[in-house]
């Protein structure tokens, strides 16, 4: 870094801290407007605001923007980049980027860190990196093994079912063999009466 980058990153440090609050029009009237830290331009033909009179809180101007050469830089000096991907991070430079990982996924977040430390890349996310990672391992094998005891709970279940499974299924077959084999025994006797009748009939 040269020596008028740091001078610049000092300047804007320096009048960070002498910023004033620019406060919106009527904050003090309506108390939605109080609790939100947005500004918006002051708007009306009678505004006192926009028109800045004295007593009235300070609107926003050019004159307290930052250097234009360090504006956008984080406090290192070097430019922020949103990583979404692990193939994002071989566009990046050591010397002139820093890396802020994206919403992502574990496995995808712990593949980015590794690949950011092998680059020497800084991440802003996180204050010390590695500790990340540890956390993000612990974290994911609980996950991995309340999983397992989900699926090993679910098997159990699902082999206690078959086991013990009503045999009702059986019966109304037996039962309808059974009233077959009553017909048929009812048929047999009915012709034996018939037949009983006819040769009764001849004699």
């Amino acid at each position: 870094m040269n020596k008028l980058m740091k001078t610049l990153l000092e300047l804007r440090k320096a009048m960070k801290r002498s910023r004033p609050k620019f406060l919106r029009t009527h904050y003090g009237a309506l108390p939605r407007l109080s609790k939100t830290k947005t500004w918006r331009r002051p708007t009306g033909i009678h505004n006192k605001l926009r028109h800045n009179r004295f007593g009235r809180p300070i609107s926003v101007t050019i004159g307290y923007r930052s250097p234009s050469a360090v504006r956008g830089l984080d406090k290192n000096g070097l430019l922020p980049v949103r990583i979404h991907t692990p193939a994002d991070v071989s566009y990046l430079d050591s010397k002139k980027h820093s890396a802020i990982i994206a919403h992502v996924g574990m496995k995808n977040r712990l593949a980015i860190l590794s690949a950011l430390k092998t680059k020497g890349v800084s991440v802003l996310n996180y204050k010390d990196a590695d500790l990340a990672v540890k956390k993000i391992q612990e974290s994911y094998a609980r996950r991995i093994e309340l999983a397992r005891k989900k699926v090993q709970v679910r098997m159990a279940a699902a082999k206690e079912r078959e086991i013990v499974k009503p045999k009702h299924v059986e019966k109304p077959k037996q039962a309808a063999v059974e009233t077959t084999q009553l017909s048929d025994d009812a048929k047999k006797v009915q012709e034996k009466k018939e037949l009983d009748k006819v040769l009764t009939k001849k004699e």
